[in-house]
């Protein structure tokens, strides 16, 4: 049995849970601490994922122990669930182990920290214990270990005289790297700029940590931390959905672990300075040698080089030109999907008799032009935008949403390409559309569509990432996460067969009081056809709910009169429901069970997709802000029973009218529901 008190941190990975707390049964600590944080809400599956780590954890638990859990019911994130779980194990414990579920510790580690834990029991000095080593392996005049003025928190231990000084939010960053304290703890001035730059972004939550936080309290109060001369913990958690370790090409990345034969001791406590410097370099690249060269380097970079290029890109960099599709690109096949439509919109008054102001400028019939998908042999783009150019870095025109390409006439960025040998799917939109949830969903998903619908099979995808229910759709769609390539905004990629489909704009400006915005103009008939294998893994259900979709915890759009409205609402029984709260599954789920859905304009209706042709629906606009995007949907699916109301705007002053408040007439909200519904309990 193992005296130490062991904490075992986890959230939704079983894999490495599994080999980390197989490790820590077989000390079988007679004090174990379990906290798991809570799954988050807008990530599908995850809720069953957590659970499944904490009940195969405690379903291995067969031994002797006194056993605390800290289970989170909703997801603090790793910076906050990391800390206070910490926090709370030393509240009950005077020191301890703490592991995460992807630090493998060897079986050394037990004994180095229960030998340093004792040997420094009253020491303040010495406030962490670390396990893990960046250098892997490095001399210290043969002993076991080496104090270091920076913590490493990949398998540690510590005291709970030691934590009293953590603070989750620092103060005084400033002030204390000001300090000869500060100077004399870090002799160069590299060091200083990078750990001035980065405890000043801890102090304003810029950094999703607790580990620069516990630096910090370290070093304020004087603190050594240990490292073993051999590394004794491995990370097992580098993977591309990882938080922080995201780069599967570290040199950490697992490394190898090792056994002590015996605990050495140093014969002072002081820094090693040598090899504090050796993890500076390595670990957060601080130049510290060859400073001179270092200097030089930077000032070419920063200054010579961009004089240079501003002189010469006119000589030698591409001019970026243009190109149509049309012009018979070499290297370029087209394989045709949709054949060119007709597109009209009958223009239907809201519940009072007036019209949407973008009906005045909406023309029908219209049409929507033939849809293809292209193939094209070394084709290049810049992750994040719009743009495809051919590889002589002319940007193809009449395949993005953009009234005027930007890009034509500048310098071809000069960055490093990306190349991938096979063929690639990218179908990114420009401005950063991709995350929002409507364009998403119309835009963004409508390519992908189009590219099954030619039978083509890429060998990778390059998708946005940016926000949670890309992912899920991704997943519900069923793209292999193995197809699907991590790339860094901003990377410019070479394909060696880039896919990407025909121009999906079906916008037209407009002016909305003194402001240019774009109206929807057309969505082609075959939109619901995208959703169709999504809607079939979902059980069929009756359409007995009734929804009313609050916006009342945005910023725009809101109801402000919406406390007048909910007595109306629990009379014909609504159940009210905020969108940026539930995941893509439940909001599919949602819409799929409504028979009547009461919402203001928001991007969130574009779910309407999912809901049946029969479904009630009111859409309730501001006064000025007359976006007709959800009535050409529910139009395209044709929704009968889709009305809109048009109501009032208290406040326009220095207000965009897409940011308008809403206040409607609640006997005329009144009057459309006792004309639609009944007031009769729904079964």
């Amino acid at each position: 049995m193992y005296e130490v008190p062991v904490l075992f941190l986890t959230f939704n990975r079983l894999d490495t849970a599994k080999q980390v707390f197989g490790q820590i049964k077989k000390q079988q600590p007679t004090k174990l601490f379990f906290a798991s944080d809570g799954p988050r809400a807008n990530v599908s599956g995850e809720k069953e994922k957590v659970e499944e780590v904490r009940n195969w954890v405690l379903s291995q638990i067969d031994w002797n122990c006194d056993l605390k859990t800290l289970f989170r019911e909703e997801n603090l994130g790793c910076d906050k669930a990391v800390s206070s779980a910490i926090s709370w194990f030393f509240e009950n414990v005077e020191y301890g182990i703490i592991l995460e579920d992807d630090c493998m510790p060897s079986d050394s580690f037990f004994v180095y920290c229960e030998t340093l834990l004792k040997k420094y029991k009253d020491d303040s000095r010495i406030m962490h214990i670390a396990g893990n080593n960046p250098l892997e392996v490095c001399d210290a005049e043969n002993t076991s270990y080496f104090f270091s003025k920076i913590q490493q928190c990949w398998g540690w231990a510590s005291w709970s005289r030691a934590w009293k000084h953590f603070n989750f939010t620092i103060t005084n960053t400033d002030e204390f790297c000001k300090s000869k304290q500060f100077k004399k703890v870090f002799r160069h001035s590299t060091e200083r700029a990078y750990w001035k730059r980065v405890f000043y972004e801890a102090s304003e939550h810029k950094l999703n940590s607790w580990d620069y936080q516990w630096a910090y309290a370290i070093l304020k109060n004087y603190g050594f931390c240990t490292i073993p001369c051999k590394n004794l913990v491995s990370n097992l958690g580098f993977s591309a959905d990882a938080l922080h370790t995201t780069d599967v090409t570290a040199p950490q990345n697992n490394m190898k672990r090792y056994e002590l034969e015996e605990i050495t001791h140093p014969r002072k406590i002081e820094y090693n300075e040598k090899l504090c410097d050796a993890i500076s370099e390595r670990q957060y690249f601080i130049v510290i040698h060859h400073i001179l060269s270092y200097r030089i380097k930077e000032f070419y970079k920063n200054y010579i080089k961009k004089l240079l290029k501003k002189i010469f890109s006119p000589f030698l960099y591409h001019k970026i030109g243009a190109v149509s599709v049309h012009d018979g690109i070499k290297g370029l096949t087209l394989i045709p999907v949709k054949k060119q439509e007709t597109f009209s919109l009958p223009a239907k008054p809201d519940i009072c008799g007036k019209y949407l102001a973008s009906l005045d400028q909406t023309e029908a019939p219209v049409q929507i032009p033939q849809l293809n998908v292209y193939l094209l042999k070394n084709g290049i783009f810049e992750n994040g935008l719009e743009e495809i150019y051919t590889h002589k870095k002319q940007v193809i025109t009449g395949i993005t949403s953009l009234d005027k390409n930007p890009q034509i006439g500048n310098i071809f960025p000069y960055k490093r390409k990306l190349h991938i040998k096979g063929s690639v799917a990218y179908f990114s939109l420009s401005y950063n559309l991709a995350s929002n949830y409507y364009h998403f969903l119309t835009e963004y998903m409508m390519r992908y569509y189009l590219i099954k619908e030619a039978n083509i099979e890429p060998d990778y995808y390059v998708l946005e990432e940016s926000c949670p229910f890309q992912r899920q759709y991704y997943e519900l769609f069923g793209i292999p996460k193995e197809k699907i390539l991590h790339v860094q905004k901003g990377t410019i990629v070479q394909a060696e067969t880039l896919i990407f489909t025909s121009m999906l704009n079906n916008s037209r400006p407009i002016k909305v009081r003194e402001y240019d915005w774009q109206v929807k103009v057309w969505l082609p008939s075959f939109y619901s056809e995208i959703y169709k294998s999504i809607i079939d893994k979902f059980p069929q259900k009756p359409a007995d709910k009734r929804i009313y979709i609050s916006r009342n915890r945005t910023q725009r759009r809101i109801i402000t009169n919406e406390k007048d409205l909910f007595p109306i609402l629990q009379k014909y029984q609504f159940k009210t429901y905020y969108l940026e709260e539930l995941n893509v599954s439940e909001q599919i789920e949602l819409f799929r069970s409504a028979e009547c859905v009461l919402a203001p304009h928001g991007a969130g209706l574009v779910n309407l997709v999912f809901s049946k042709p029969d479904t009630t629906v009111l859409e309730i606009f501001p006064h000025y802000y007359n976006e007709n995007c959800f009535y050409i949907l529910a139009n395209n699916k044709k929704m009968s029973n889709y009305h809109y109301y048009i109501a009032d705007t208290p406040n326009t002053q220095n207000i965009h009218p897409q940011n308008e408040n809403i206040t409607v007439n609640i006997d005329i909200v009144e009057n459309f529901l006792k004309n639609h519904l009944t007031t009769e309990k729904l079964l």
